[in-house]
């Protein structure tokens, strides 16, 4: 295919990670725009993701690698140039007081982010392909996102990564928290979904509509109700509530 011919650039080193990049957009998008055609719509942001994820866990091998040192320690290295930069406004806006406070926690936020950098990551291309997958909706009305829901199965990953986060091992509370982030991102699509179900059957205006949706994601314990009310649909089907009086699903 004339698409996989920039993977010759390769063999130049100093093309390998934009090679990486290149064929890791291209990859989730045939993947992404095969499952569509199916009508796969969890498939088609899991399996894009789980890609995307795929090629930066392999670029980061590459790095570390080249620079002789271990993968957590480019992990660690990329946390704490972040938390410099933040470091760097906290000190325009914060007092003195809260400066030093955040000074002495830095190590436990840095230890945390690192731990938990690889279910962050893969959230982040969960969410920017399911903001694609709401833009090809919009042309393709086969797929009705409003209906989508979770497979039934996913709950027993919800039970088992929160298990893993009640043990004292600190390597499974990792994978764990890890887990439990992924799987949550599922539940939260599922959760809006509901809400969308419900704003469309009752017509509210657009403005409204985008209105709760950007409260919802700039409001983290309104996204933590949105993922609760997606997990408990699979046993209580809120939709079938929500729905008008006469209306079938």
């Amino acid at each position: 295919m004339i698409g996989c011919l920039p993977v010759l650039l390769a063999i130049h080193p100093a093309y390998v990670h934009g090679t990486i990049l290149y064929m890791s957009l291209y990859c989730s998008g045939l993947s992404m725009f095969s499952l569509l055609k199916r009508e796969k719509i969890g498939l088609a942001v899991m399996v894009p993701t789980g890609l995307l994820m795929a090629f930066l866990s392999i670029g980061i091998v590459i790095h570390a690698d080249h620079a002789g040192i271990s993968v957590l320690k480019v992990l660690e290295t990329w946390v704490h140039q972040v938390m410099d930069q933040v470091a760097n406004v906290y000190t325009q806006i914060l007092t003195p007081a809260d400066m030093a406070s955040f000074a002495s926690q830095r190590p436990s936020y840095e230890h945390t982010l690192t731990r938990l950098m690889p279910a962050m990551t893969g959230a982040t291309f969960a969410f920017m392909l399911w903001a694609n997958l709401l833009l090809v909706a919009k042309v393709d009305k086969r797929l009705d996102l409003k209906h989508w829901r979770t497979p039934d199965i996913i709950v027993a990953l919800f039970i088992l990564a929160g298990a893993c986060t009640l043990v004292v091992n600190p390597t499974l509370q990792a994978l764990g928290f890890n887990l439990l982030i992924l799987v949550s991102i599922s539940y939260f699509f599922q959760g809006l979904s509901i809400i969308a179900y419900y704003l469309n059957e009752h017509q509210w205006s657009r403005m409204l509509r985008w209105a709760i949706y950007l409260l919802i994601l700039s409001q983290f314990y309104i996204m933590i109700v949105t993922v609760a009310l997606g997990l408990f649909d699979t046993w209580f089907y809120f939709r079938k509530r929500i729905q008008r009086k006469g209306e079938d699903i």
